[in-house]
């Protein structure tokens, strides 16, 4: 079965956005433009996250995982009433 990785742009350190610029040419704030393509910037995001508990662990392999995102916004909105 494929590993999961949930991705929170809010858990990065300022080290680890400075090697996601690096790597994909793009600051942070067009990382999370969702009209810029993504399959490249999210290899590297799940790359960086990965790391960190694998040293070893490669660009490469990053391509196998499936990412979740994780988004602060979107907690609760299940739970937001429309009756007025």
């Amino acid at each position: 079965m494929t590993e999961r990785l949930e991705l929170n742009f809010d858990d990065l350190t300022i080290g680890e956005i400075e090697e996601i610029e690096e790597l994909t040419g793009r600051s942070i704030q067009s990382i999370q433009d969702p009209e810029a393509p993504m399959g490249s910037t999210l290899r590297v995001l799940a790359y960086i996250i990965k790391r960190r508990d694998n040293p070893e662990f490669t660009l490469e392999e990053a391509g196998d995982l499936i990412v979740i995102q994780g988004d602060d916004d979107d907690e609760g909105k299940g739970d937001e009433s429309t009756d007025s």
